[in-house]
């Protein structure tokens, strides 16, 4: 299988995948990390899970959903804007903007031994700047623990810009807020270090030609 994008739009292009990852996600944010957000039928949702959200996901050979990570065009409402604004410190104000998406639940199944949780940890980075460099996204902005920022991102060769510092939210999670920026260059290093040999993105069952890159 390789890494799938799609939308409310065009998910049945993509079997049950979109189903799939709300499962993972509750398996990851709801009974690992004890989120307390909504879900219904084992499956996590938020008030962000609307059409213009794009889901990318890598699935196993049987089709069960194993990676999973939630795009949003920063020119709709997004969580650090509605939620934690104040976690961006770096920037003048927060980005609206269809060349800025926000990257948000990103997880990876924890059932799957070490070396291949890693692989699809890889292979789902790829597919995240990939589908960025095709719909002309200069950059991601998220918030996400402290120590995964350093460990598990930049250690896979993402460009990232820390631009808040690490702040607590609820009872313990640690958290900051992060640029991370699309490019060749980036997208090349994470292949390189993940093991991951050319594109791995499949965006078959797009509904609509990708549009062009606006001008900053």
């Amino acid at each position: 299988m390789t890494v799938e994008a799609f939308s409310w739009e065009n998910a049945h292009c993509f079997g049950d995948a979109l189903a799939g990852q709300h499962r993972l996600r509750h398996r990851i944010f709801i009974e690992r990390q004890n989120y307390q957000v909504p879900a219904y039928n084992g499956m996590e949702y938020d008030q962000f899970d609307t059409p213009a959200a794009t889901y990318v996901v890598r699935r196993d050979e049987q089709g069960i959903v194993r990676a999973i990570n939630r795009l949003i065009p920063t020119t709709t409402n997004y969580m650090i804007k509605e939620l934690w604004p104040d976690l961006v410190e770096e920037l003048n104000e927060l980005p609206s903007s269809p060349n800025v998406w926000e990257g948000s639940r990103i997880g990876v199944d924890d059932r799957l031994e070490p070396k291949l949780r890693d692989r699809y940890f890889g292979e789902l980075l790829c597919g995240v700047l990939e589908f960025g460099m095709a719909r002309g996204i200069d950059w991601y902005i998220g918030i996400m623990p402290a120590g995964i920022v350093r460990r598990a991102m930049i250690g896979a060769g993402l460009d990232v810009d820390l631009i808040g510092s690490p702040k607590t939210v609820g009872d313990t999670w640690r958290v900051q807020a992060v640029k991370i920026n699309v490019t060749a260059a980036s997208l090349a290093e994470v292949r390189r270090r993940k093991g991951v040999e050319g594109p791995v993105l499949d965006l078959i069952g797009q509904p609509q030609p990708l549009p062009q890159r606006v001008a900053a």
